[in-house]
């Protein structure tokens, strides 16, 4: 199986460069299984469920205050205030715009909140968080420069910057409007004033440089200024400069810390007074630190878990299995942070004590889980691989994930296999975007736009990646085909063989793809693509398409190729078997063999366009958001992820809640004519066994059969015809005539034999009278498959309708005295007109061709062979069982050898190829 993922191509012109080969092998990684159990959605659909990202929601914190937070978390459309007590929120949407000025709110360590309204000079207006009153405005002057708010106050200062402040001023609104401006005193005489500044709505905490009696030499102060006073105190002794030191100030202390050398304390209401010590042993390994009561909070460096110990001595003892390194104090004394066990329980929570008992933590604000982005998608081989960010070590990495795939209706999905090694999402690198599917499972990308790397890459189901440097730097991978890739570095094209790692083909860069060996690239000649056949040998074909443009973008499966002029805005499906283009409406699109699948924007849905008829027929698959990337890449706005087998059997696509769907063809296009348990594209033969045993012997893709699905329980007498769909289930079912000379329409679900216990829809009887029953598809032009009877009395032959009930019609005379011919055979489409054609062998061994047309088939024939087939006693239209998309010719001789007459798709056959022998034990073949 091949399969596809939507990318733009991008081609670079520049001069071509020498290619070298590069083989390296990573290690496996471990395998394991996780995820909830996917859901079925719509008919033929799995919904995979979404993973949970490694990072936690962010809070979007703004602020705390006296009874409440503001915050606006992610997914979040509005900011919102969240009440300690009672943990319900709302949101801000009446502060959302001030006097027509849009702004975003802050909150003043109170529940006051503020909104900087301009900026030359700034102005700063406060605003009650519960009632709305406004409580007032302040200016900063021109000659000061402002350090933010501390309460209903904003601190600002003189100088060059704030590592060399010469003066502070607290500015306030001033009762009567306008701004109140207040110089803090007692800083001494001809101190620097330097930051970080630490500050609630009480005091600031900063430092400043008193020199000494060496020349250029200064000492480091702490001090705590009272910002209600407008005054400064030192703190502690005058000390060597540390910019390590990290100024601390809680509720009711004020001191600095750092990890290795302890803490140092002093109670805000007695600067001056004793100072508490703690030691290096309890502050080593902390990132975070604050005081709650009597107790130390920190965060731990290595786990981040949250702790707490009483401030006199005694044990750690954990409140959060994790938390964020940020601790933050609310005015009445309390510590908020943002952690819990994990992404999956993740809050707001507020860290309080009770009159001398131990800290309780509560959780003031719920955080659900963020779904894991899904970064890229490849199907093949049964295989999906994909990548999301639920990786345990940082939102800068993904993870790998396989799963296999039935191809049943609906889909059964293995369990993920996460594989080892990870790689960056896609808003750091493209690596994940690009992904194609081998025929092995495996998937192949490149290093993304800009990466200075000329190599390509293959990772395997179990992990191993496997590297080839081919071109010059950011190539990227085009197409696969097989274990084929196509790949481009702007100068030159390259077809690399994963399987004997070694380089097929080079070409001049040009829109390009790859199927069976082939390879379609863009001509020099607007409207034209050039086919190679890879292992020929032979010259490259030209090929016109009609598009009338030069095409910047080639898909080929099967008989289609797709072909898009992108600046033109226009694009088509050429059918090699009709010699031309179907117009298709340009965009985003994935070419499976006789339909695309189309990003709809303007609709925001997926739509399928069948082309095999000769004309573009839309039926919408799944609905997307609207706001959808075009181009397949995957960046912030979580464009349009999907993949999709080029046999068109599966697909599959991320939604905006990163839920991985996965439709199976049934969902997508009627399936392949007598493609009944592969699901694989390719036509089964029935067969009947003497013993009474209906086998699907299944197509290879080779032009043979290999393994077959078997159904018992029937009489030997019993006739079979291999049919459409009855019953709309989008599986292949089967007429079966029993002894008795009824007829039923048997249910068969995909993937299975038919047998005598599966529902069936009653045909009549009286069947007996036709010794001649055969389906050659479509005659109607309903889309629906028909049935040719001939009777054996009078050699007239009718066509039998079939009904959307997956009844039958009454029977309609389209020939007459057709008892001469010794083989009347339904053999499906073989002109590529899209009504199935009939083949009948008259007594002399010629045989005929009879065109379908519409309601019965032409009175004209055409000559295929002379003197054909005496010896054979089974002639069968099977359908196409080489993977070419066209219809094939099954004989059997009296010997039990049977033959392949491949199809050529305008109506004749190729030579006679030897496909088996010892087929002289089936009873019947159909």
């Amino acid at each position: 199986m091949k399969g596809r993922t939507f990318v733009r191509r991008r081609l670079l012109g520049g001069v071509a460069s020498v290619a070298v080969l590069v083989l390296a092998v990573g290690a496996p990684g471990v395998v394991g299984s996780a995820g909830a159990a996917p859901a079925v959605g719509a008919p033929g659909e799995t919904v995979l469920p979404a993973g949970v990202r490694t990072v936690p929601r962010d809070a979007g914190l703004e602020g705390y205050g006296d009874t409440g937070l503001l915050s606006q978390p992610e997914g979040v459309e509005h900011q919102q205030w969240t009440d300690y007590a009672t943990g319900q929120s709302r949101d801000l949407t009446d502060f959302s715009r001030w006097d027509g000025i849009q702004g975003h709110l802050g909150l003043a360590q109170s529940d006051t909140a503020y909104e900087v309204l301009g900026r030359t000079p700034d102005t700063i207006r406060f605003r009650d968080i519960a009632t709305g009153a406004d409580r007032g405005t302040v200016t900063v002057p021109d000659n000061l420069y402002s350090l933010g708010v501390a309460g209903v106050a904003v601190v600002a200062y003189e100088g060059e910057g704030p590592q060399d402040m010469t003066a502070l001023h607290v500015l306030r609104p001033a009762a009567g409007g306008g701004t109140s401006d207040t110089v803090v005193s007692g800083f001494p005489a001809g101190v620097r004033i330097q930051g970080p500044v630490v500050r609630d709505a009480r005091s600031l905490v900063l430092h400043y440089l008193v020199p000494t009696d060496d020349p250029g030499i200064f000492l480091a102060q702490l001090a705590v200024v009272d910002l209600r006073a407008a005054t400064v105190t030192p703190v502690f002794a005058p000390y060597k400069p540390n910019l390590s030191w990290k100024p601390l100030l809680t509720h009711d202390y004020v001191g600095w810390w750092l990890p290795n050398l302890g803490a140092r304390l002093v109670r805000r209401d007695d600067p001056q007074g004793p100072a508490v010590d703690v030691p290096v042993s309890t502050t080593a390994g902390k990132i975070a630190l604050t005081v709650v009561g009597d107790h130390l909070v920190s965060v731990e460096d290595h786990t981040r878990a949250l702790l707490t110990k009483p401030l006199t001595g005694g044990d750690w003892r954990q409140l959060l299995p994790q938390a964020e390194i940020s601790l933050t104090q609310a005015p009445d004394g309390s510590a908020v942070v943002t952690g819990g066990s994990g992404p999956e329980d993740w809050g707001v929570q507020r860290v309080t004590q009770a009159s001398g008992g131990d800290l309780t933590v509560t959780k003031i604000l719920d955080l659900p889980p963020v779904p894991a982005p899904v970064d890229g998608l490849a199907l093949a081989a049964g295989m999906l691989t994909y990548t999301d960010r639920t990786s345990t070590s940082s939102s800068y990495e993904v993870m790998w994930n396989t799963r296999t795939v039935s191809a049943g209706s609906p889909p059964e999905v293995g369990p993920v296999r996460s594989v080892g090694g990870r790689a960056k999402p896609c808003a750091v690198s493209a690596a994940c975007l690009r992904f194609q599917g081998l025929a092995d499972g495996s998937v192949v990308y490149d290093d993304g736009p800009g990466s200075m790397s000329g190599s390509i890459h293959r990772r395997r189901p179990d992990g191993l990646v496997d590297t080839v440097m081919l071109g010059d730097p950011d190539i990227q991978v085009v197409a696969t085909d097989g274990m084929d890739t196509l790949a481009s570095d702007g100068r030159k094209l390259y077809v690399f063989d994963w399987a004997h790692l070694k380089v097929l083909a080079t070409r001049p860069a040009a829109a390009g793809a790859l199927w069976g060996g082939q390879l379609w690239t863009a001509a020099a000649t607007p409207g034209h693509l050039t086919l190679t056949r890879l292992a020929s040998g032979n010259p490259a074909v030209d090929v016109g398409v009609g598009s009338g443009c030069a095409p910047d973008e080639v898909q080929a499966v099967g008989r289609f190729v797709y072909w898009a002029c992108t600046e033109q805005g226009r694009a088509g499906v050429f059918d090699r078997s009709r010699g031309r283009s179907v117009a298709v409406p340009a965009g985003a699109a994935l070419l499976a063999d006789g339909f695309l699948i189309r990003h709809d924007v303007l609709r925001a849905k997926l739509v399928r366009t069948d082309v095999a008829s000769g004309k573009a027929v839309t039926a919408d698959v799944a609905d997307l958001p609207a706001a959808g990337n075009l181009d397949g890449r995957l960046t912030s706005d979580r464009g349009v992820r999907w993949t999709l087998e080029a046999n068109g059997n599966r697909l599959a696509y991320a939604d905006s809640a990163e839920r991985i769907h996965i439709l199976t063809a049934g969902t997508l296009a009627a399936p392949v004519r007598r493609d009944h348990v592969g699901r694989d594209g390719l036509a089964d033969l029935l067969t009947l066994s003497s013993s009474g045993t209906l086998a699907f012997q299944q197509g290879d893709g080779k032009g043979a059969f290999a393994g077959k699905v078997s159904g018992g329980g029937w009489s030997a007498k019993v006739a079979a015809v291999p049919f459409g769909d009855l019953n709309g289930d989008r599986c292949e079912d089967v007429l079966v005539r029993m002894a008795d000379g009824s007829l039923r329409g048997y249910e068969v679900p995909c993937g299975k034999a038919p047998t005598p216990a599966m529902p069936y829809k009653k045909l009549g009887g009286g069947w007996n009278a036709y010794n001649v029953l055969t389906s050659p598809g479509d005659l109607t032009g309903d889309g629906r498959p028909d049935l040719l009877a001939r009777k054996a009395s009078t050699g007239d032959v009718y066509l039998f309708a079939a009904k959307s009930d997956g009844a039958l019609a009454a029977g309609k005379r389209i020939r007459s005295a057709w008892g001469g011919f010794t083989k009347i055979v339904g053999a499906g489409d073989l002109n590529g007109d899209g009504l199935g054609d009939v083949l009948a062998r008259d007594k002399a061994g010629t045989l005929w061709r009879y065109n379908g047309v519409r309601g019965g088939i032409s009175t004209a024939r055409a000559k295929v062979f002379g003197g054909w087939g005496s010896t054979y006693n089974t002639v069968v239209g099977v359908g196409d069982i080489t993977g070419d998309g066209k219809n094939d010719l099954v004989v059997r001789d009296t010997a039990g050898h049977l033959f392949r007459y491949g199809g050529k798709g305008n109506g004749s056959f190729g030579g006679r190829v030897l496909i088996g022998s010892g087929w002289q034990g089936y009873k019947g073949i159909f």
